[in-house]
């Protein structure tokens, strides 16, 4: 498998070396695709086309409309800016108050036989 890294968006310290700690290989791509699902387009400065608009759905109505809606957006954006995915799965459900959302990604990291789950859940905070 090849070996990814990225940094890790805790900003923790190496306690020996004082450096930033990496993430690699499946947490790397994991906090990848979990902060190209959370992010909006214009949170990114330099491409603000990134983001798969979550927050800007989940005060919509929860119907089915929205749900398909947000699962092309989320789909687009996951291949149009993590190459090292290959989706397998995207499901999107409501939870059982309607208040928020479960978005349930699987997909295979290249060069990787394993399937990687990954569930984001989603709520409104009022």
């Amino acid at each position: 498998m090849a070996t990814y890294r990225d940094l890790d968006l805790s900003f923790s310290t190496h306690p020996v070396t004082g450096d930033l700690v990496m993430k690699n290989d499946v947490p790397a791509v994991l906090q990848s695709v979990r902060n190209l699902v959370l992010s909006d387009a214009g949170e990114i400065l330099w491409d603000p086309n990134i983001g798969g608009g979550v927050s800007r759905l989940l005060f919509e109505s929860n119907d089915l409309m929205m749900r398909m809606q947000l699962h092309d957006k989320i789909k687009n954006t996951i291949l149009r800016f993590e190459p090292r995915v290959e989706i397998v799965n995207l499901d999107i459900t409501s939870f059982e108050n309607g208040n928020g959302i479960y978005i349930k990604l699987t997909f295979y990291i290249l060069n990787n036989p394993e399937a990687i789950t990954e569930t984001i859940p989603i709520k409104r905070l009022r």
